[in-house]
């Protein structure tokens, strides 16, 4: 378990007219989160602090230098910041009641264990008199892209292979924290596992790609190309061995028609790839148009969900409709 702190960039102003407190406060420059453990120190945020920020500090003349001074050992006039524990638009403290005019409270540097909440705010505080000569500016607005940032988006946008999808959505799921199993025995809250598995062996097999995913409060769509076989999709892998005793081993599918996708969760176009039973080409449908395709190009980001066919059965056995009992859904990441 981890807290994460908002840390802000603040000055204070003194003001010319003012009411019991003479400091007027003022945020700039780009607040960033830091991931800590439990049992941090003030020392040890000073070092996370300055480690994120050194990049745009300029310190040359402003002596003792850091480098080779104990971070429990920094004191505020060895930086041209301090740091302090503020409320979430850095105005006062967040431990001190508003009647103190406190505008936050000094995070110490010390090896003592902070005991912090989640999101709590951290203030840089930044002498007014060394500002101008040690944050340079432009430096500091740059953006630096981490390189796990970029292998992250490449691996993002890889083709996987259907096989990969099935073994994600059959892996196990350990329930901990806030999703703990409730026992029907001992009425008790239980850490357990979860494992979905196919059992029934269905002469029409419908596979769902589950494209759309929830990020923060927005839905977007993945569109990643999953590589799936027109022909001989083998299935025994996830199966329940339960099923395989009983039914015997599980055929092959053969793929007869795709589904496919175009546009967002709110608004989109609807087309189809499907193989004719009659003379076994394959056509695409949309709206009133209907054109033979080259089965090559029936791999598309843009597959939706996927009809597969017990490869026992002749094409012919290609139902025009649906049973519901005949048919097996399954979504897939």
């Amino acid at each position: 378990v981890y807290t994460h702190l908002r840390i802000i960039h603040r000055s204070l102003q003194k003001k010319d007219l003012y009411f019991l407190n003479p400091y007027s406060t003022r945020l700039f420059g780009r607040p960033f989160l830091l991931c800590v453990q439990p049992d941090v120190t003030p020392a040890k945020i000073y070092e996370m602090v300055w480690n994120q920020i050194k990049r745009f500090v300029h310190l040359k003349g402003h002596p003792p230098a850091i480098q080779g001074i104990p971070w429990d050992k920094v004191r505020d006039q060895q930086l041209p910041f301090g740091l302090k524990l503020t409320t979430r638009n850095g105005s006062h403290c967040s431990v001190c009641g508003w009647n103190k005019f406190c505008m936050g409270c000094d995070l110490g540097t010390g090896n003592k264990v902070l005991v912090l909440a989640d999101r709590q705010t951290i203030a840089i505080d930044w002498d007014p008199d060394l500002k101008d000569e040690c944050y340079i500016e432009k430096k500091a607005q740059e953006v630096i892209i981490d390189k796990t940032v970029v292998e992250i988006r490449e691996k993002q946008n890889q083709p996987i292979s259907l096989t990969d999808c099935f073994e994600e959505f059959t892996a196990n799921e350990d329930l901990t924290d806030d999703e703990l199993w409730h026992c029907p025995k001992c009425k008790e809250f239980r850490q357990a596992s979860k494992k979905i598995s196919l059992w029934r062996i269905p002469t029409i097999f419908v596979i769902h790609l589950k494209r759309f995913h929830q990020v923060y409060n927005t839905w977007t769509k993945s569109h990643r190309l999953v590589k799936f076989p027109l022909q001989g999709l083998e299935l025994s892998p996830f199966f329940d061995q339960i099923s395989i005793n009983a039914n015997g081993k599980p055929p092959s599918y053969n793929l007869y028609a795709v589904l496919n996708h175009f546009g967002g969760l709110g608004a989109g176009h609807y087309t189809t790839y499907a193989i004719n039973r009659d003379d076994s080409n394959w056509y695409c449908f949309d709206d009133r148009r209907c054109y033979p395709i080259d089965p090559s190009k029936i791999e598309t980001p843009a597959a939706y969900m996927l009809f597969y066919i017990n490869s026992t059965f002749d094409q012919q056995d290609i139902p025009t409709g649906l049973n519901a009992s005949s048919k097996i859904s399954c979504s897939v990441m």
